[in-house]
């Protein structure tokens, strides 16, 4: 299913305000069947149709300056937008993977979880909400996880690893089986507003791929009731 309809473009490449192309992006792989061939056979990985997702550290930064002097095409998506595209195009199940939570990012959150279609199943996969990085903030808002049926699981388990535990730190939005974000914003504002953060889109077999990690680490994780919440 194509994900179109950016709501927030970025306006300033170039000192112009031209929405970028729709994000109808990647197939298997991430590699766009219209992109050109070059003369060894292979495509490129990012054109037009592969817009990378970003969130900017401020809107008066260095960084911006630096990508208005190179004249860089406006085919960059903020974060926030590319997260409501996925969510809009769910058809039965979101999964959000995110490590850490502060209270803006978990506002988020449950702006992402609403924008979803009602019968659509929405699942986190968090740490431990014991810990301070995700529970602090969840707990504030859990009625509106409660209100939105979100299931909650926690992974973190005891390992033999120098840590002295098995967890992740991967950051990812998943929609069925067909289209997910990976990249490095967690669900905080300084993620979502300010830090730079940058990550991708891909459709196709690859998200197929990670579906079905995801549903095994949906296995060994601990689904949290509501009541211990």
């Amino acid at each position: 299913m194509p994900i179109t309809g950016i709501a927030r473009p970025f306006f300033g490449l170039m000192g112009r305000k031209k929405a970028p192309p729709s994000l109808s992006i990647l197939v298997a792989d991430g590699i766009s069947e219209k992109s050109p061939r070059k003369r060894d056979g292979t495509r490129d990985i990012c054109d037009a149709r592969n817009p990378g997702v970003l969130t900017e550290p401020g809107d008066q930064s260095a960084l911006r300056r630096e990508i208005n002097r190179r004249g860089i095409p406006p085919r960059l998506f903020h974060t926030r937008d590319a997260f409501l595209n996925l969510a809009h195009a769910a058809r039965s199940e979101m999964t959000v993977l995110t490590p850490f939570i502060d209270d803006e990012g978990c506002g988020f959150l449950i702006d992402l979880f609403s924008a979803c279609k009602p019968d659509v199943r929405k699942q986190m996969i968090c740490r431990p909400l014991a810990e301070a990085q995700c529970g602090t903030a969840f707990r504030k808002r859990k009625e509106d996880f409660r209100r939105l049926a979100v299931a909650v699981y926690e992974y973190a388990l005891p390992s033999a690893l120098p840590s002295g535990r098995e967890t992740f730190h991967a950051k990812v939005v998943l929609v069925d089986d067909s289209s997910f974000y990976v990249g490095s914003s967690n669900f905080m504002g300084s993620a979502l507003e300010r830090s730079l953060e940058c990550g991708v889109i891909v459709q196709g077999q690859s998200a197929k791929e990670l579906h079905n990690v995801v549903q095994a680490l949906k296995a060994i994780a601990t689904s949290t009731p509501e009541a211990n919440w």
